[in-house]
């Protein structure tokens, strides 16, 4: 049997040995783990703070590159802040403003400058550029300035050395008109006596021969009187012998007798004198051709025609129209008007339509005019030709109408019926006028005849 041997019982120092490094071991893990955890979370929190800062792209740029190289002990964030802060200085020139500010700032000032949204130094150069073009024009603008003021100063310059020039004329003038005035003066008190006798002499010169002048032409006028009546006389008989006469064309050829004679002509005033006045029946207005002291043309054609103005007892003032230069109107030219007569009215008959501009193209009013200057000149227009008739007066002749068909319509007849009698009335007149040996006068002869010249209104 075995024997127990009881060993003596002593304190365990092994095991509170053990068991103290083992709580020291425990401690000091969970010490690490802890601190671990805290490392790992410091890690994490520099990570996020180096991505804020950094991406692993931007590491790569050459800029950062190159001052992770350096060897100055400046961070890259700090030399960041102070290329922000030497920009932001170079744009605004302070350095104490955010880059917001900053943004704001370059808007508003493009807004004022006229920006186009360009970069910063785009737009510098365009602005340096425009200063440049406008600093160029100044520049042209100045050296205009310039030389207009030079310009100026030479023409002012030129003025004063004229109004000088001036000044000094003027003052020799004023002396050469001083003389002059007394020259004048002494003349002028020399010779008022001589054109007092000139004009006294003169006067008297001129009130013997205006009395000579008068007591001639009141003799021309009692001669052209007393040879009017005779005149008047003889065509009265002619008249008279002539109805007593076979009707044959000859003796109706009308020929018309003078009325009157031009007694004196106002040379360079196209104005005449004639012997008829206000004891004649002459009017202001009347017209009258001029024919040459040999007789009246068949044609009836004058060298001139002329219009009463002025209307005395005996004679009477005309203006002289249509003078032919190398053919003039002078004293004891004969003045007729075949409507006019001093002792008696002629009466006329007016048929047929006229064209008294030459127109071709003749009118109702034509034959207006040609009465109204019937009765103008103290004829009498008469509606049918009659033994009392003097003249007629023929105008155009109608065209014979071509007589309408049986199927044409009742104007149309109508109108042919019209037309046919006025061409039946214009021959009927003008076969009585030769029957009872009356004068015709066509258009043209007939404004010859009594000195009238149309005019278009």
């Amino acid at each position: 049997m075995a024997r127990v041997v009881t060993k003596p019982k002593g304190p365990p120092y092994l095991l509170i040995v053990f068991i103290f490094l083992f709580l020291i071991a425990a401690t000091l893990m969970v010490l690490t783990f802890n601190q671990k955890q805290e490392v790992e979370k410091q890690l994490q929190e520099v990570r996020a703070v180096k991505d804020k800062l950094a991406s692993a792209r931007n590491l790569l740029e050459s800029d950062i590159a190159s001052w992770l190289k350096s060897p100055d002990q400046m961070t890259v964030v700090e030399r960041l802040v102070e290329e922000k802060k030497a920009l932001i200085n170079h744009i605004v020139g302070s350095a104490a403003t955010t880059v917001e500010d900053v943004g704001e700032r370059v808007k508003a000032t493009r807004a004022q400058v006229g920006g186009t949204g360009q970069p910063l130094l785009e737009e510098m150069r365009n602005l340096k550029a425009l200063h440049d073009t406008k600093e160029e024009q100044l520049q042209a603008v100045t050296k205009e300035r310039d030389e207009a003021n030079q310009k100026f100063r030479d023409q002012e310059q030129v003025a004063i050395n004229l109004a000088k020039k001036v000044e000094e004329m003027g003052a020799a003038f004023a002396k050469e008109k001083e003389q002059l005035s007394t020259q004048i003066s002494k003349y002028q008190t020399e010779h008022e006596a001589k054109v007092e006798d000139i004009k006294k002499s003169w006067d008297s010169a001129r009130d013997e021969l205006n009395k000579t002048i008068a007591s001639l032409t009141e003799k021309s006028t009692k001669m052209d009187s007393t040879n009017k009546q005779l005149n008047n006389k003889i065509r009265e008989l002619e008249q008279e012998v002539k109805r007593l006469q076979p009707v044959t064309q000859k003796n109706i050829e009308l020929m018309p007798q003078a009325d009157g004679k031009v007694v004196k002509v106002l040379e360079g005033q196209n104005l005449c004198y004639i012997s008829l006045g206000s004891m004649d029946r002459v009017i202001p207005g009347l017209t009258f051709s001029v024919y040459s002291s040999s007789g009246i043309p068949e044609t009836g054609e004058g060298k001139a025609k002329v219009t009463v103005t002025e209307v005395s007892e005996t004679i009477s003032l005309c203006r002289i129209d249509n003078q032919s230069p190398t053919n003039p109107v002078i004293a004891t030219d004969i003045v007729a008007n075949v409507v006019y007569d001093p002792n008696r009215t002629y009466a006329f008959v007016v048929e047929g339509q006229f064209d008294l501009f030459g127109t071709g193209q003749p009118s109702a009013a034509g034959a207006d005019e040609i009465k109204a200057l019937v009765r103008k000149y103290r004829g009498t227009i008469a509606d049918a030709v009659t033994p009392q008739t003097d003249f007629v007066v023929m105008g155009e002749e109608p065209p014979r109408p071509p007589k309408p068909t049986e199927a044409a319509s009742e104007q149309a007849k109508k109108v042919y019926d019209d037309q046919l009698k006025e061409w039946k009335h214009y021959q009927d007149v003008r076969e009585q006028a030769a029957k009872m040996q009356i004068p015709i006068l066509n258009t043209n002869r007939f404004l010859a005849l009594v000195g009238y010249t149309a005019t278009k209104k």
